[in-house]
């Protein structure tokens, strides 16, 4: 929707020689507006989107969430395989 308003005033002093006083004045007011009568359902749109953008936010988060899990997971368990791996089954002073 736009609108549009304007204002105008004139005054003129002419010839005091021609018919009449020689003074005038005017004035004018405008005003234009359009509404368009048809948007496609574009508001609604915008409210739905809206709307659903702190759900996706949420799910992004979750996602974020368990990868950040996943990785943990799969760092702490190659870090107890490697402590498993330095450390010998038989050491020296225990075996026979």
């Amino acid at each position: 929707m736009t609108a549009n308003a304007g204002v105008s005033q004139s005054w003129t002093n002419s010839d005091p020689d021609s018919i009449g006083d020689g003074n005038s004045t005017s004035a004018g007011v405008g005003l234009d507006l359009t509404v368009p009568i048809y948007q496609a359902g574009r508001a609604a749109g915008v409210v739905r989107q809206s709307k659903e953008l702190p759900g996706q936010t949420r799910i992004e988060v979750d996602v974020a969430r368990d990868q950040v899990q996943q990785t943990v997971s799969a760092a702490w368990s190659q870090y107890e395989a490697a402590l498993d791996w330095f450390q010998p089954t038989n050491s020296p002073s225990t075996a026979s």
